[in-house]
């Protein structure tokens, strides 16, 4: 069918000056981050909408990208100290 199975993309990331070059695979909710940077796939176009299957990045600069990780073991270590 013409019903697109997976909405992922496969990307190539390229970077010379930190010596990296690797496949990604980025899908919902699943972004690459790299660099201080975060790209995410924001929109995907293929046919019969495209004459080619074409997928849209969109690149944020996410600087407080660790707060919910933070977050989440304050909680862990009130539980712990709860418990006691």
């Amino acid at each position: 069918t013409t019903t697109p199975m997976d909405y992922s993309s496969d990307v190539r990331l390229v970077d010379e000056g930190r010596n990296v070059d690797r496949a990604i695979r980025i899908w919902m909710n699943n972004s690459l981050r790299f660099a201080g940077e975060t790209f995410y796939q924001s929109n995907y176009a293929g046919p019969p909408d495209f004459p080619v299957e074409t997928t849209t990045l969109q690149v944020v600069s996410n600087t407080g990208w660790m707060i919910p990780y933070v977050s989440c073991v304050l909680v862990g270590i009130g539980l712990f100290f709860l418990s006691w």
